[in-house]
């Protein structure tokens, strides 16, 4: 009887203390808990801070890179003569022609590019080349320049040399 007397008492303590850590626990828990919450809204402000300024820079970059290649094409057609010009003085068919079919492409209106090719292709002796887009020149305007004329009787004349 004594035994189960003692056991009540050093359980009932035990209990007790347990009551009193677990109210402090809890106590320190909630503290604890609201000092986590604010630390957890801080980071979330913070984030949502550097996310807003990363979508900022990012919407400065893209709109720059926009202003950008509206600038280069706004000029496109202009660029790419120049730049085929300047191929064909330095002696960089390849690149000249490529100017130019890009310009024939795009600007199908723009009949310099078209001479100007079929002058790169005679030069680089594609005669049957150059000699169907100074015709396809010569059909969509008959009264270009008497360079093209020129230039299809000089291709017509090596065409017929090389068949001998």
């Amino acid at each position: 009887m004594i035994l189960k007397t003692l056991k009540k008492i050093i359980f009932s303590k035990d209990k007790k203390n347990n009551t009193d850590n677990n109210f402090n626990d809890k106590k320190d828990n909630s503290v604890a808990d609201s000092e986590n919450q604010n630390v957890e809204e801080n980071s979330n402000v913070v984030l949502a801070s550097k996310a807003f300024e990363f979508a900022s820079n990012k919407i400065d970059e893209l709109r720059n890179e926009y202003l950008l290649i509206k600038e280069k094409t706004s000029n496109l057609l202009q660029t790419n003569y120049e730049l085929g010009l300047r191929h064909i003085e330095k002696g960089n068919l390849s690149d000249a022609i490529f100017r130019f079919r890009f310009i024939k492409f795009f600007w199908p209106e723009f009949y310099d590019a078209y001479y100007l090719l079929a002058y790169c292709l005679y030069i680089d002796r594609k005669f049957v080349k150059s000699k169907e887009i100074i015709v396809l020149l010569l059909e969509k305007q008959p009264n270009y320049d008497k360079r093209a004329v020129d230039l299809l009787e000089k291709i017509n004349f090596e065409i017929e040399n090389k068949k001998s």
